[in-house]
């Protein structure tokens, strides 16, 4: 049910009800339609039959043919037929946990060969440097529109700007905040522009007993809402358009900046409070959401002496690795198989591998659930995209192109669109850090969901929880 890169849950329409600050019904979409809710449904991988692609297939027959062909002829050459089949079946035939062997060396050798450490100067950016960490060669700039500065952060996969939407600030909420559905808002399918994707990211604070000393108003709010409802929610809306050939870099960044200006102005026509982040507050916002922000990591130290009596300390973690700590450089973060950790937050990433059924009360009240989970914050993303309909052949002439242009611009109504949701927990130790996950597991579980850790891809599951986009390559 997932698709070839791992880390995403692609699906066709229906889309998902879009939570709310209350895990409220999404707004209705642009275009009026009679499909129930249902369940999301995987998107054929071309290749694939059964979760096997062909190309095991070919293999598992030429292991097949080894061991026919060697049969008669010397022992020496059966042996050598018999332990090459048997390796072929080894590494394509055998399953551990959802993957194929060759899908876990792979994944390891992966891990092994990438850079697992990231320190800084004292004088350097550090959101920028963490940027660049998670997706290697990535960049902030600005572009300027007619009503606004927006920032830019650019990436192999695309150029994505950040819209800051209503939040909740305050322990009391004087009424819930809509959020609009990523689907809803994609324009339609145009084969002449660069593919468009929206992320709606949420970060939720849970009660501020289990983030902030003790005091009366915690405690009582605490009480009231038995900590099952989170103290704080913020929400962003990212949107991308991917690199493509034919299009310069400059030309994306500013198609990227028109089409935020008119995505915010939409959105406020539609009595949603959005606003468009500069570079600063893009990258202020991209490392408050890795739980890099100065305050988020004091509040992460209070609850680590609060709960154990010691902090993590990261410079001993990456002497243990290997990794030299020298006084002009300060740790920044550090991936390790099963934990990201931010300087002292340590972090675990899940992707949804099986949507809930959407038509039942528990499959609409997933996010709400995800987001209540006891964590330091736990952020979760939704991407939405269109899938471009079957290629066509070629046509034969100029009028016949345009014709086919044309039928694909109308077709839009019937395209699937396909959505990733990644999670991502935080924890002011590994203890805790399993507590948390647990019991974000048994929430997805009751929802009629399931949920996959990223194991050996936290990196990825950090640069999907921040707002480049979704869809990373």
């Amino acid at each position: 049910m997932t698709t070839a890169h791992a880390g995403a849950v692609s699906a066709s329409v229906p889309m998902p009800p879009t939570p709310t600050a209350r895990a409220t019904a999404a707004p209705k979409p642009p275009l009026p339609t009679t499909t129930p809710a249902g369940t999301p449904r995987a998107i054929k991988r071309p290749g694939v039959i059964w979760g096997v692609h062909v190309t095991q297939i070919v293999l598992w027959q030429v292991a097949l043919a080894l061991v026919l062909a060697s049969l008669g002829r010397h022992l020496a050459v059966l042996i050598a037929a018999a332990v090459t089949a048997a390796l072929i079946l080894l590494l394509t035939a055998i399953r551990i946990r959802g993957r194929w062997v060759y899908q876990l060396i792979g994944l390891r050798l992966s891990y092994l060969s990438r850079p697992r450490a990231l320190v800084t100067g004292a004088q350097a950016d550090r959101r920028s440097e963490f940027l660049a960490f998670v997706m290697p060669g990535a960049s902030a700039d600005s572009v300027e529109t007619d009503e606004h500065e927006v920032g830019v952060l650019d990436h192999v996969g695309g150029a994505a700007a950040i819209i800051e939407l209503a939040a909740e600030s305050s322990l009391v909420v004087e009424r819930a905040v809509t959020l609009p559905s990523p689907a809803s808002l994609l324009p339609s399918h145009d084969p002449d522009s660069p593919p468009v994707s929206l992320q709606l990211l949420i970060q939720a604070v849970p009660a501020p007993t289990l983030t902030a000393v003790s005091v009366p108003a915690a405690s009582s709010y605490y009480a009231l809402t038995n900590g099952s409802v989170p103290s704080q929610r913020r929400a962003w809306l990212a949107l991308q358009l991917a690199h493509s050939a034919g299009y310069p870099s400059d030309q994306i960044k500013q198609a990227v900046g028109n089409s935020v200006r008119r995505l915010v102005r939409r959105l406020r026509q539609e009595g949603i409070s959005a606003r468009p982040l500069d570079r600063e507050e893009a990258l202020s916002t991209m490392a408050s959401l890795a739980h890099l922000n100065p305050s988020t990591i004091e509040t992460s130290a209070a609850v680590a002496a609060a709960a154990t009596g010691a902090t993590i300390d990261i410079r001993a973690v990456m002497q243990r690795s290997g990794a030299a700590a020298q006084n002009a450089l300060t740790p920044l973060a550090q991936e390790h198989w099963t934990v990201w950790w931010s300087e002292s937050v340590a972090q675990e990433s899940f992707v949804l591998k099986r949507w809930p059924s959407l038509d039942s009360p528990a499959g609409q009240q997933l996010i709400s659930q995800l987001t209540s989970v006891p964590s330091l914050g736990t952020t979760v993303s939704l991407a939405a995209r269109r899938v471009p309909p079957p290629a066509l052949e070629r046509p034969s002439s100029r009028q016949s192109e345009r014709r086919a242009r044309n039928d694909a611009r109308e077709s839009h109504v019937s395209d699937d669109v396909a959505v990733e949701l990644t999670v991502r927990i935080a924890a002011p130790n590994p203890q805790r850090l399993a507590s948390v996950s647990s019991a974000l597991l048994e929430r997805a579980r009751k929802c009629g969901a399931r949920l996959e850790r990223l194991d050996g891809q936290q990196a990825r599951g950090i640069a999907a929880t921040l707002p480049l986009g979704g869809f990373l390559p």
